[in-house]
């Protein structure tokens, strides 16, 4: 994997970019043709918003949201042409009834501290996000979210609900480490962990 680039500034964030091994695709490929494509700008750029804050649940506002989906990643996404692919996830199956979501977690993912990525930290960020809701909430009827194991998260709705897959591509239903890695809250979303290409270094 690449060196992951550091975010930092005084009250800016300062992007270097780097490709790393979880540029998933479907077909087993980069989803994009660079990171700077993904990332919409030069090499190295600035954005000239402050970041207020990397709560990805609460403070969704657009020079927040530039910061929070570089760190944080999904199970699903999309692709440059639209279409919802896997990412954190290898694969995923949904039942016949539109009822069970099953995601199965690739190998080896891990957290910009280098801690293991597993099924608890998904559960606990999905219910975080239902718990708090925020300004892009999972409108879906989330009965249950379970870790089956290590690397399998199952989610059971109430009423089948067809967009639902495209809600958790939403940069907002990015991974974080369960119980927020043992720090508070406030702890965490000030030095925040993600498994995106960039992690953080320094901001206020």
């Amino acid at each position: 994997m690449g060196e992951k680039k550091s975010v930092s500034g005084n009250g800016r964030a300062w992007y270097d970019y780097e490709k790393t091994s979880h540029s998933y695709s479907s077909s087993g490929g980069s989803c994009f043709q660079s990171w700077s494509q993904y990332i919409g700008f030069s090499r190295r750029g600035v954005r000239s918003d402050s970041t207020t804050s990397f709560d990805l649940h609460q403070e969704i506002t657009e020079n927040n949201a530039f910061a929070i989906d570089k760190v944080f990643e999904s199970l699903v996404t999309f692709d440059n042409d639209g279409n919802i692919i896997d990412w954190l996830a290898e694969d995923h199956k949904i039942s016949d009834d539109g009822l069970v979501y099953t995601f199965t977690l690739r190998d080896g993912l891990k957290f910009s501290d280098g801690t293991d990525v597993t099924a608890e930290d998904a559960k606990f960020s999905i219910e975080r996000h239902l718990e708090v809701g925020g300004s892009l909430p999972i409108e879906a009827d989330v009965k249950s979210v379970e870790a089956v194991d290590e690397k399998t998260v199952e989610i059971t709705l109430g009423t089948a609900y067809t967009p639902f897959l495209s809600e958790l591509a939403n940069f907002s239903n990015g991974i974080i480490p369960k119980d927020f890695g043992g720090k508070t809250e406030e702890e965490f979303f000030k030095n925040p962990v993600g498994t995106g290409p960039f992690a953080v270094s320094e901001w206020n």
